[in-house]
C-alpha cells in the first residue's frame, strides 16, 4: 500500500469550495467501526501537521458515531480551544447502545489477511477490544468522558441536537442546530466554528424497505434473524440483499442457535484453516479484477472449484451441517446474478458459502438464490395454512413475495439493503454537491487506502504522546496488573512461506526488551520450532536473556525445544526456561512480512549490537575510570597496559560495527568451545545479558593479551575469533580462540579443556585460574589423541598454546606492559618445550613430563 502524506489525507476528506470543511468517511466503502476511527486519528493528525488546527480554532464535529466521539477527542488533545460534538440522539453512538447479540471485532473484514484474528484494536486513544456491540461502545464512551475530563471543558457534547443546516461566509461557518430549550419544547439556536467535521455516518435502514413488511434495524438485538417458527417443520425465510449484514443474517437464520462470536471463532480458529489462505486470495484477486472490467464474478463456482473439497476435508463443511436448523428454507434475494459480492467481507462470504455447502447436502434444507429487481406484496399477509389468528404480531404470518413474477411464501423476511443515505446527508446538500466526484478521483488514486486505511506510526506515536501530555488514564489494554497486555508484545506467526514480525517492539529495536528497566515481554509465536529454521534460535535467544519473558506457544513442543537450550544444555549453565503459556491474543502493530533468515539475521544483529554496547559500557569503565562493578573483568591494569587495551578496543570497536558477521562470530566463540557451522545457531542464543559476565571477562582478557601480544584483532575465517598478526614478514599470523564457555560437550570447562581438541595456534581461558590445565595439555602424547573425535580436515596439528588468566597473569597485567609480555614470553617458551618433550616421548615410548612443566 502507498504511504499517504498528511496532505494526501486532508484530500480526501476536504469539502471542494469549501475550505475548513472535511468529511470523514461518508463516502467510503467497507465501512466498519476500526476503519471510521482510523479514518478519524489519521485526519486529526493531518490537521494538526499542516498547521490547521491552532489554540484558538472552535471545530464542530457532526455526528456522534465512532467516527465523530474519536474525531472530537483527537482535535481535543491537540489543544483547540472549543471541540463541539454535534447528536441528533439522546446519546452518543446510539445505534449499538442495546446491541448484545452483534460483534464488533476491529480487523475481522481483512481475514484471512495476517493479524485479522487480532481481537485488540491496539489504538493510542479510544482503544477497545472485540465484543458484543454494546460492550465496545460502553469502552469507548468510557475514555471518551477521560478524555473530555482531562481537556478541561474544551470538549463540549451536543446531544439531543440535530443540526438543520451549514452555511459558510468564508471565513467561518454557521451551524444552525435544534435542542432543547429551557421551557422543554424545541428550540433553533446557532453556532459559529472555524472548522467543520461531517461524520454523518450513513444513516438507519428503512423500517419499511418493502411497502407493507416491518423489519428491523440490523443494530437492534430484535433484528437478528431467528429461523424458528413455532409449528412449521421446513420454516423459511428471505434475506434481501447480499451486503455483509444481510450475509451475517443469512447465515443467523440457517443457525438453530447464532452466536456472531463463535461463527467467526469456529472459521478464523479451525484446525489448519490457513490451507484456505492462499486460495482464498487468488479468489479475491480475480474477482477484482472481474468487478474492474464490469464483468462480474461466480463466487460459488469459483468456490466450488478451489476450496470446496478443502472445507470437507477440513471438518468445516460438517461442522456448519451440524449447526444448520433443521428443515430451514433459505432464500436469498439479490438485485445482481451473482449470490455474492466483492463488497463483503471474505469471513462472511466464506460463512455463506459453507452454509450454501451444508444445505445441499441434505435433503429436508434448502438454499434458494433468486435475482429480483422488485420485490413486493402480494396483497396482504395471509395466516399460515391451518393456523389461528395471530396475538403476537406479524411473526407468525406467512409473506408472499413478489420477486419480478416469482411467487415465494416464507415465514420471515429480513431486508438488509442498506441504509438511507440521502436522508442523513440532506442538511448538508449545499456543501456536498461536489464532493462525491472529487472524492471518487481520490479514490481511483489511493483505492487500498479508501477500503482499509492504515494508522501510520507517526500518527499513533504523535496521540500516545499526546495521550501522556494530557495524563490520560490508561486504555483497557494498559491498566490492570493482572492484564498479559500490559507487556510489551511481541507476535512471530508464518505466512505464505514468510515470518511475520508484530507488536510493540520492531525488530531493528528488539534487543531492548532486554532491559530491566522496560515493562516485561511477551512473545508469541503461531508455529512450531521446526517450521522456523534459524529463527528458532534467534527467537529463543531473544526470550532466553529477557527478564520475566512469557511465551504463548504450542507448549508441548517448545518445551521440548527449549530444555536442549537450557536445562539439558552442553554449552551453558543457569539458563532459565522462560515461562511458557497456551497460545493467546497478540499484538498486530507495525506488522512487517519478510523471508524466515532475513528476519533471524535481523535479530541477531540486533541483539549483537545490543551485547557490543553491553560490553563497551564497562570495558570503557574499566579503562576510562578504573570501574569493575561486580568484578566483572576482574583485571586491574597498569597505566600502560590501560592505554595499550583501550586502543586496541577503539579498533576493534570500530570494525565490529562496521561488520555484523564479524561480530557474531566473535560473539558466539566467546561463550561456545566447538568451531563449526553446526553449533553455530545454538551457540548464538547463548550471547546475551544472562552471560554478561562471560562476555566481559572474556573480552578484558583478550584486551590484555592484545596488550602484550601486538598485532592481535579480530576476524572472520575459521579457526578461531582472533588472528595474531605475524611480527615479521614469512611465518603465518597465529589463529587464536578466546572462550569463556562453562562446558564443553556437557562438561565443566576446567575438566575438558585440557583434552579439547582446540582448532587455533593459541587459545585464552578467562574463566580458568589455573595453570594446571596447560601443563596436562602439554603432556598428552600424540598417540592419545587418536580416539577424539575431529571436526576439521587434514592432518592433526599440535596441541594449541592454552592461557589462563592465573594469578600470574593478574598480576602481570597490574604491573605492567613489560611484565605482560614476559609473561606471554614465557608462556610461549613453555609450550614449544613441552610440544618438543611430548614428540621426543612419543619417540620413546613415554611421556616427558618434566619438559612440560613451566
Amino acid at each position: 500500500m502507498v504511504k499517504l502524506t498528511p496532505q494526501d489525507i486532508i484530500a480526501s476528506a476536504a469539502i471542494p469550495d469549501f475550505p475548513g470543511a472535511y468529511v470523514l468517511g461518508c463516502y467510503d466503502t467497507r465501512i466498519t467501526l476500526y476503519s471510521q476511527q482510523v479514518r478519524a486519528l489519521e485526519l486529526a493528525y493531518s490537521l494538526s501537521r499542516g498547521h490547521y488546527v491552532s489554540s484558538s480554532s472552535h471545530i464542530a464535529v457532526i455526528g456522534g458515531g465512532a467516527g465523530g466521539l474519536t474525531m472530537a477527542a483527537a482535535l481535543a488533545l491537540q489543544g483547540a480551544q472549543k471541540i463541539h460534538l454535534f447528536e441528533r440522539a439522546r446519546e452518543l453512538m446510539p445505534l449499538q447502545r442495546q446491541s448484545v447479540r452483534r460483534q464488533i471485532d476491529p480487523h475481522i473484514y481483512n481475514w484471512p489477511a495476517p493479524g485479522a484474528d487480532n481481537e485488540e484494536a491496539e489504538l493510542p486513544i479510544l482503544d477497545w477490544k472485540s465484543g458484543p456491540a454494546r460492550d465496545v461502545r460502553a469502552t469507548l464512551l468510557q475514555q471518551y468522558n477521560d478524555i473530555g475530563t482531562a481537556v478541561d471543558g474544551r470538549l463540549v457534547t451536543r446531544c439531543d441536537n440535530s443540526v438543520m443546516s451549514i452555511t459558510s461566509n468564508g471565513s467561518a461557518f454557521e451551524i444552525t442546530f435544534e435542542r432543547d430549550a429551557a421551557n422543554g419544547e424545541r428550540e433553533t439556536s446557532r453556532l459559529t466554528v472555524d472548522m467543520v467535521v461531517l461524520a454523518i455516518g450513513f444513516g438507519i435502514e428503512s423500517p419499511r424497505p418493502i411497502a407493507g413488511i416491518s423489519t428491523q434495524t440490523y443494530w437492534l438485538d430484535s433484528g437478528v434473524p431467528d429461523g424458528y417458527v413455532d409449528g412449521q417443520p421446513r420454516p423459511s425465510v428471505a434475506i434481501s440483499g447480499n451486503g455483509d449484514g444481510g450475509l451475517i443474517d443469512l447465515v443467523a437464520a440457517a443457525s438453530q442457535d447464532f452466536d456472531h462470536h463463535a461463527m467467526i471463532q469456529l472459521i478464523t480458529k479451525h484446525p489448519n484453516v490457513n490451507r484456505l489462505f492462499v486460495p482464498l486470495a487468488q479468489i479475491d484477486k480475480t474477482a477484482r479484477n472481474a468487478d474492474a472490467r464490469g464483468t462480474g464474478f461466480d463466487f460459488i463456482a469459483a468456490y466450488d472449484a478451489a476450496i470446496g473439497d478443502i472445507v470437507d476435508d477440513l471438518g468445516l463443511t460438517d461442522e456448519i451441517e451440524r449447526s444448520i436448523l433443521p428443515g430451514i428454507q433459505i432464500y436469498l434475494l439479490t438485485r445482481n446474478s451473482e449470490v455474492l459480492s466483492t463488497k463483503t467481507a471474505t469471513l462472511n462470504r466464506l460463512a455463506v458459502y459453507l452454509v450454501k455447502r451444508a444445505c445441499d447436502r441434505r435433503t429436508r434444507e434448502n438454499f434458494t438464490h433468486l435475482v429480483s429487481q422488485n420485490v413486493t406484496l402480494f396483497g396482504q399477509p395471509s395466516l399460515a395454512a391451518g393456523g389461528a389468528p395471530p396475538s403476537i404480531g406479524p411473526e407468525a404470518l406467512t409473506w408472499s413475495l413478489d420477486c419480478d413474477g416469482q411467487r415465494v411464501d416464507v415465514d420471515r423476511v429480513v431486508v438488509r439493503r442498506g441504509p438511507n443515505n440521502n436522508y442523513v446527508r440532506l442538511p448538508f446538500a449545499n456543501m456536498l454537491h461536489n464532493y462525491p466526484a472529487a472524492h471518487d478521483s481520490w479514490v481511483a488514486r489511493f483505492p487500498e487506502a479508501a477500503i482499509a486505511p492504515v494508522l501510520s506510526s507517526e500518527a499513533r506515536s504523535y496521540f500516545i504522546e499526546q495521550a501522556k501530555v494530557n495524563k490520560l488514564p490508561q486504555t483497557w489494554r494498559r491498566s490492570g496488573a493482572a492484564s498479559t497486555s500490559a507487556k510489551q508484545r511481541i507476535k512471530l506467526a508464518l505466512y505464505d512461506g514468510d515470518a511475520r514480525w508484530s507488536g510493540d517492539v520492531s525488530i531493528d529495536q528488539t534487543a531492548n526488551v532486554w532491559d530491566t528497566n522496560l515493562p516485561l515481554t511477551s512473545i508469541t509465536i503461531l508455529a512450531v520450532p521446526q517450521q522456523l529454521g534459524s529463527l528458532v534460535y534467534a527467537i529463543s535467544r531473544l526470550a532466553l536473556h529477557a527478564p520475566g519473558c512469557v511465551m504463548h506457544v504450542d507448549v508441548a513442543r517448545w518445551q521440548e525445544f527449549l530444555n536442549g537450550l537450557t536445562i539439558a544444555s552442553r554449552n551453558a549453565e543457569d539458563l532459565e526456561m522462560p515461562t511458557l503459556r497456551p497460545v493467546e491474543g497478540s499484538s498486530e502493530l507495525a506488522p512487517i512480512t519478510l523471508a524466515i533468515e532475513d528476519i533471524a539475521d535481523r535479530l541477531n544483529q540486533a541483539m549483537d549490537r545490543k551485547c557490543l554496547h553491553i560490553i563497551d559500557d564497562h570495558i570503557r569503565g574499566l579503562l576510562e575510570r578504573s570501574a569493575d562493578p561486580s568484578y566483572m573483568a576482574d583485571l586491574t591494569p597498569a597505566h600502560d597496559v590501560t592505554d595499550a587495551m583501550l586502543a586496541s578496543w577503539n579498533t576493534w570497536y570500530a570494525c565490529f560495527e562496521d561488520d555484523p558477521d564479524l561480530l557474531a562470530r566473535y560473539l558466539r566463540l566467546l561463550v561456545c568451545a566447538k568451531d563449526s557451522a553446526d553449533a553455530a545457531c545454538e551457540a548464538q542464543t547463548l550471547v546475551g545479558p544472562r552471560k554478561k559476565k562471560l562476555l566481559i571477562r572474556a573480552t578484558a582478557a583478550a584486551l590484555a593479551v592484545a596488550a602484550g601480544w601486538a598485532g592481535i584483532t579480530p576476524h572472520l575465517r575459521e579457526p578461531g575469533n582472533l588472528t595474531r598478526v605475524a611480527a615479521k614478514p614469512g611465518p603465518r599470523d597465529h589463529t587464536g580462540h578466546v572462550c569463556a564457555a562453562e562446558r564443553i560437550d556437557g562438561r565443566a570447562l576446567a575438566m575438558e579443556a585440557a583434552g579439547f581438541l582446540w582448532r587455533t595456534d593459541f587459545v585464552l581461558l578467562p574463566m580458568m585460574t589455573s595453570p594446571i590445565a596447560v601443563a596436562l595439555r602439554a603432556e598428552e602424547r600424540f598417540d592419545m589423541l587418536k580416539d577424539i573425535d575431529r571436526n576439521f580436515a587434514g592432518d592433526v596439528p599440535p596441541p594449541s598454546l592454552m592461557l589462563s588468566v592465573d594469578p600470574g597473569f593478574q598480576a602481570a597485567v597490574s604491573l605492567g606492559l613489560p611484565e605482560v609480555s614476559a609473561w606471554l614470553t614465557r608462556a610461549e617458551a613453555t609450550h614449544r618445550a613441552a610440544i618438543s618433550g611430548s614428540i621426543e616421548a612419543g619417540d620413546e615410548g613415554a611421556p616427558n613430563t618434566e619438559e612440560a612443566t613451566a
